[in-house]
């Protein structure tokens, strides 16, 4: 999009930083579920911290999706109410699941 002085209007961000204004929910989101990711990898053993991270970032899309309406970058999808229960759904499932497994019972080694 194009003024008359040939120039982008200043509402248009171009470029990576303005890619990145665009896009801040979903940023957001991601880098949310990949410290959650990232966590349940980990050697010690805390996939169920990692799986209730995971769960809390579609949580947190799902509201700023709600939220944001249309602005909301990649987070659009579908119509507003289907990704919202969509994310919703999901968020919800990970972090029960990740409370309802039970542990695996400690092994002492002799």
């Amino acid at each position: 999009m194009v003024n008359s002085k040939g120039r982008a209007p200043l509402t248009e961000h171009r470029g990576v930083l303005g890619m990145v204004r665009r896009q801040w929910a979903f940023f957001v989101t991601v880098a949310i579920f990949a410290v959650g990711a990232t966590y349940g990898m980990l050697p010690t053993g805390h996939w169920r911290r990692g799986s209730a991270i995971m769960g809390f970032a579609l949580l947190v899309g799902s509201g700023l999706r709600l939220l944001l309406g249309p602005k909301a970058g990649l987070l659009v999808v579908r119509a507003r109410w289907f990704d919202v229960a969509a994310m919703l759904a999901m968020g919800v499932g990970i972090t029960v699941l990740a409370f309802w497994v039970p542990a695996a019972p400690k092994v002492a080694v002799p």
